[in-house]
């Protein structure tokens, strides 16, 4: 269905929205997904890409790990990430 994974997308940002995950947002899908969302929806000229940019302002990936019927849209706020760094140093 043209203009599905924007659905997908607008629904799933909602969800993060409403459970303290707050744009901006990164999202990665399957490499089969990101070819699907470089078509023109509802004869607008626009493709479906460029609507979910307004709203994953962070990059749009793409990823042959991930099966084929999931998205990962992330938060990429700084208050949602750690990073740890370990050596060692034997």
């Amino acid at each position: 269905e043209t203009g599905g994974i924007f659905n997908d997308v607008v629904r799933a940002t909602e969800q993060l929205a409403r459970t303290g995950f707050y744009a901006p947002y990164a999202m990665v899908v399957p490499p089969h997904w990101y070819s699907k969302m470089h078509r023109s929806i509802n004869n607008f000229g626009m493709l479906e890409i460029e609507h979910i940019r307004q709203i994953i302002t962070h990059g749009v990936y793409f990823s042959s790990v991930l099966p084929e019927n999931q998205l990962l849209i992330l938060s990429t706020g700084v208050q949602n990430f750690d990073l740890a760094v370990a050596q060692d140093f034997k």
